[in-house]
């Protein structure tokens, strides 16, 4: 059981983003993106308004960073208000696509604000809303201390606060974190929530619990290492055909199945050997009476 029970674990949090790759030869300096020619006319004259309005950044290889567009603009001094924004993100292997009401443009630095109905979705399947989210140009990086929601396939996660890198593959869910996996499986934690899909590693942290029909697992903090495979493998085999090949369970690790409780400070399942391993004074509290007798039957 506890061993279906951390695969269900694995699953949820290969859902956070897309699968990562090495972006060489990157930089987070970026040159200030450029005005388009009409805007550049309009430099001089703040308060003017454009019915349309698109501006871009670039890597100072000379790759296109990111595009920002909307349906009117207003340029006041150092910062240009937009509405109906439609932005996108330019990754080594996938694109994210940004689309938010309103939102501002600071024309020093080159960093976006957007807010009301702002979703986000990427070219491999990812889903998130948030109240608003900042774009720091300079960085490649989006953040929020709204709520947020994210989306993959079957998969839900809920946090407040977020810090991602699209380029880089890194998604930080800062707090308040639950991942809701079908049918039954819920895991939650105090936060954050980091994965790194650079290195195929994701880490819920403070307050870890999961729980599905068949028992609970809580922890301190719960590590997952997972494989990377193609998206149609992924569908074709299920939650448990998701390449995971580790999960590591550390601080007051409390299995509780049947009636039943082991203890541990540390709990590594392998889904390679089906193993799972208890160490750090481990124990087994036995509460049911027809179980022990089992269980001494089995010796």
């Amino acid at each position: 059981m506890t061993g279906k029970v951390l695969v269900f674990i694995c699953a949820a949090c290969l859902s956070a983003t897309g699968c990562a790759r090495e972006n060489k030869g990157r930089t987070n300096s970026a040159p200030p993106a450029e005005l388009s020619d009409s805007q550049k006319e309009m430099e001089e004259s703040p308060g003017e308004m454009l019915s349309s309005f698109s501006l871009s950044g670039y890597a100072k290889g000379g790759e296109k960073q990111w595009d920002l567009e909307g349906k009117s603009a207003d340029i006041m001094s150092e910062e240009i208000k937009i509405t109906d924004v439609t932005g996108k993100i330019y990754g080594k292997d996938t694109n994210m696509t940004i689309v938010a009401d309103e939102g501002s443009l600071n024309r020093v630095d080159s960093n976006v604000h957007l807010e009301k109905d702002v979703l986000v979705t990427s070219d491999d399947g990812v889903t998130m809303t948030a109240d608003y989210l900042d774009w720091d140009a300079q960085n490649e990086r989006l953040t929020s201390e709204s709520p947020v929601w994210i989306k993959r396939g079957m998969m839900q996660a809920y946090g407040t606060g977020i810090i991602a890198q699209p380029v880089l593959n890194l998604v930080e869910l800062k707090k308040d974190v639950t991942v809701k996996m079908p049918p039954l499986t819920v895991i939650t934690c105090a936060g954050p929530l980091e994965v790194d899909y650079q290195n195929n590693l994701a880490v819920f942290q403070d307050e870890v619990k999961v729980k599905d029909e068949r028992g609970e697992i809580l922890a301190d903090k719960m590590d997952v290492y997972f494989a990377r495979q193609a998206e149609e493998s992924k569908q074709m085999q299920g939650m448990e055909g998701m390449g995971i090949e580790k999960v590591i369970a550390t601080g007051d690790v409390q299995i509780h199945h049947g009636g039943n409780t082991t203890y541990s400070q540390k709990a590594v399942y392998d889904t390679d050997t089906g193993k799972l391993t208890l160490t750090g004074q481990p124990k087994l509290v036995i509460y049911s009476a027809e179980d022990f007798s089992q269980l001494m039957g089995s010796q």
